[in-house]
């Protein structure tokens, strides 16, 4: 639950980093573990989409498309698979022992 209401934070576009961890602070994680878990999400959902582009043999990832693509993952929470769900909480877990 911690995780959805995390990401579904992000889903605001004035919604930033600071806002997360503010917010991560308010359930009880410090600012390291706060940041530990949204940059393990940033990277887990920026590797799946370089991963597809792979897939399409696309010559070159786009960095802003990688951005954007993260950023389209964090708005729309509803439309994580269940794996998605459990990486996002066994990464909480890990950054908040």
């Amino acid at each position: 639950m911690l995780c959805s209401i995390s990401l579904a934070a992000c889903a605001a576009s004035e919604y930033t980093t600071t806002h997360a961890q503010s917010d991560l602070a308010k359930q009880g994680f410090t600012q390291q573990q706060a940041k530990c878990l949204l940059d393990g999400l940033r990277k887990q959902y920026a590797d799946q989409y370089i991963k597809l582009n792979n897939e399409q043999k696309v010559d070159r990832v786009n960095p802003a498309a990688v951005a954007l693509y993260v950023r389209n993952v964090f708005a729309s929470p509803g439309s994580l698979s269940g794996d998605e769900v459990a990486f996002a909480r066994s990464l909480a877990h890990r950054c908040r022992p």
